[in-house]
């Protein structure tokens, strides 16, 4: 932890929940919008569309994700 604290300072990175519960960190500054689950299972409640054109289905609402990605800005 020692060694992964500073990187997830570094880089801002944020960790959200896939659909499947694992978890997945995102850079915050890679995040274009984040919108209601479309396109993906239904267990996703939330989907990020990032810089590079993906999309990323996320468990956690809309809202839950905003605040996440607003948590400790740069």
């Amino acid at each position: 932890m020692k060694f992964l604290a500073p990187l997830l300072v570094l880089f801002s990175l944020v960790c959200l929940t896939s659909p499947d519960g694992q978890a997945v960190w995102v850079a915050r500054e890679q995040v274009v919008t984040v919108g209601p689950n479309r396109e993906c299972t239904p267990a996703a409640k939330a989907t990020l569309l990032l810089s590079n054109g993906s999309i990323l289905c996320v468990r956690e609402t809309v809202p839950e994700a905003h605040a996440k990605l607003e948590e400790n800005p740069k």
